[in-house]
């Protein structure tokens, strides 16, 4: 149940802040003061889009608070998207905050929330009729969705189990005949398919990737494109080492090695410790020269510049492969096994689109299972929805219509085989036309009603709005809606926009909104009505501006009748 509204800067609400009570509330006024305001600034607080235009001119910030009692289910709901909740909480606050240059914020109870989440949750706290909403009832896509509306209601475990396994099987199918589709027209192509496969096969088979193999190359690459200063360094080395027979200014060395050794041979004798210096030398120069064979060995020669070009063809054929596929050596090695699975399926191709008809016909027949059982479950509540519907409109002064709904068959879609069309006579004698074409203003006013009350849950903690469900009304037929509407509040909270007495007169708490220049500004205000000021209010709504005590008379008799 809401408690309580306060709207500040919205529209042209300037401040306001109302409390409602449970029962038909019902908000009542001039035409034109704003009085669908209220129940659009409702909307938006609870999860509709809202526009920078809705902020009140000269201002940048809109707030929109409600306060609504928690039922367990709803309590349950909170938890499920992690709005932690007070033991002892008996009440939830939603708010939006609509700014002029922010987005736009939305909190439950101090939580943010998203817009998704927020009206998944308002959807268990209230539910909305927007004063166009009747047009649902001209557009025939809309009555499946109204149909399973009411089947779901009436055995959700069952409704919801078979349009689940309906979906599931219509998108199987769907999946499946894309990829026949695509195979069929393969097979329209096969020789040019199959011998554009085998070139991109060959292509790869004979450039012969090997996994690591361009990693290897270009490590050997780098080191062979270095070759001159690898030589000249080597040669420096070597020059260093030995005497060079064109540099006769050098002396290497190892030459200088065995220079001293001679020099040291001639006091061997004499100094006791120079023989130990001798052997070490000569070992030295032992070291010096194999040092210099192994420098000599690995001067680089034409051999190597060969190498290099070898090298960079095949570092170019690898790397043409990873740019055409997009891939490294590793993913084109997985493609070609994966052409090579294609070229296959492509030579058995007449099998694979058998094996695939034969997979369609099997989850056609699954589909068939349950939107056969979808349809006729219901076709069931078709008839439960046909008479209730029917009772309820007699109570709406509408006795002699007859209501019926058709069903033909439609191709495979994801919410079955049903077409659906609501067809209906208003009149005794006329014959039946789809209610569409048909229906006046005031029936389709009528009608939406009759559909609510029937399809309205069990939850009697939820909150109905209804904006101008009245329009096109008068008279005794006004007077029959007031008490379905009255009749529809003994057990949940109802609220009202209406401009007919016959209503107004039914209501358990009352509001006027008016609508007053401030300033340079039109502004428009809500109050609660007293008991005096409601007799005034359905006065006016009888009489118009110039009350009389006669008026006020024929008001209080039709207060009077209020659940008489």
């Amino acid at each position: 149940m809401l408690l309580s509204l306060k709207i500040s800067n919205f529209a042209l609400i300037k401040e306001s802040n109302l409390e409602f009570d449970k029962g038909l509330n019902v908000l009542s006024g001039e035409t034109g003061a704003g009085k669908s305001i209220i129940f659009e600034a409702l909307a938006v607080c609870l999860g509709e889009r809202a526009s920078k235009s809705m902020i009140r001119q000269g201002t940048d910030h809109s707030i929109i608070e409600s306060v609504f009692d928690i039922s367990e289910e709803l309590r349950h709901v909170l938890v499920t998207k992690g709005i932690v909740l007070d033991e002892a909480e008996e009440v939830v606050v939603i708010r939006r905050d609509l700014y002029l240059e922010y987005p736009n914020v939305s909190r439950i109870n101090g939580f943010s929330v998203g817009l998704s989440d927020l009206k998944y949750i308002s959807s268990f706290i209230c539910d909305i009729y927007g004063q166009y909403e009747h047009q649902l009832l001209l557009n025939k896509d809309n009555y499946i969705k109204i149909l399973d509306k009411f089947a779901r209601q009436t055995d959700i475990k069952k409704y919801d189990n078979l349009i689940e396994k309906t979906e599931q099987y219509y998108k199987l199918i769907s999946d499946k005949v894309k990829a026949y589709e695509k195979l069929k027209l393969k097979e329209s192509e096969l020789d040019k398919e199959i011998d554009y496969i085998k070139f991109q096969i060959n292509e790869i088979v004979q450039i012969n990737p090997v996994s690591g193999e361009l990693e290897e190359i270009q490590s050997e690459l780098r080191h062979l494109q270095n070759l001159e200063l690898i030589n000249s360094s080597i040669n420096d080395a070597v020059a260093e080492m030995d005497s060079s027979e064109f540099n006769y200014d050098s002396k290497g060395a190892i030459s200088s090695v065995n220079n001293a050794i001679s020099s040291l041979n001639k006091i061997t004798d004499l100094v006791n410790w120079i023989p130990p210096i001798v052997d070490r030398l000569k070992s030295v120069n032992i070291e010096l020269d194999d040092i210099l064979h192994t420098l000599n060995e690995e001067v680089c020669g034409e051999e190597d510049l060969d190498r290099i070009e070898e090298l960079s063809l095949r570092q170019s054929k690898l790397q043409m492969l990873e740019k055409k596929y997009n891939t490294d050596i590793e993913g084109v090695l997985k493609e070609r096994d994966s052409l090579e699975r294609e070229l296959e399926d492509l030579k058995n191709i007449d099998d694979t689109i058998k094996n695939f008809e034969r997979d369609i016909n099997e989850l056609k027949n699954s589909y068939k299972k349950f939107a056969l059982e979808l349809s006729n479950f219901r076709k069931e509540v078709a008839i439960d929805l046909k008479i209730k519907l029917v009772a309820e409109l007699k109570e709406l002064e509408m006795q002699n219509t007859e209501f019926d709904i058709v069903f033909t068959e439609k191709s495979f879609s994801k919410d079955g085989i049903d077409d659906i069309e609501f067809y209906a006579k208003t009149n005794k004698g006329a014959a039946f036309n789809p209610v569409r074409e048909i229906i006046s203003g005031g029936e389709m006013s009528r009608f939406m009603l009759a559909l609510k009350n029937v399809m309205s849950d069990s939850n009697k903690y939820k909150t109905f709005v209804f904006d101008e469900i009245d329009a096109g009304l008068s008279g005794k037929v006004a007077n029959s809606v007031g008490k379905r509407l009255e009749n529809f509040s003994n057990d949940r909270q109802v609220l009202i926009i209406s401009h007919l007495p016959q209503i107004v007169s039914k209501a358990d708490t009352n509001f006027k909104i008016e609508k007053h220049d401030e300033e340079d500004q039109t502004v428009s205000t809500v109050r609660k009505l007293n008991k005096q000021e409601n007799i005034r209010e359905v006065a006016r709504l009888l009489s118009g501006d110039n009350i009389t005590e006669e008026n006020l008379k024929s008001a209080e008799l039709l207060i009077g009748e209020k659940r008489s």
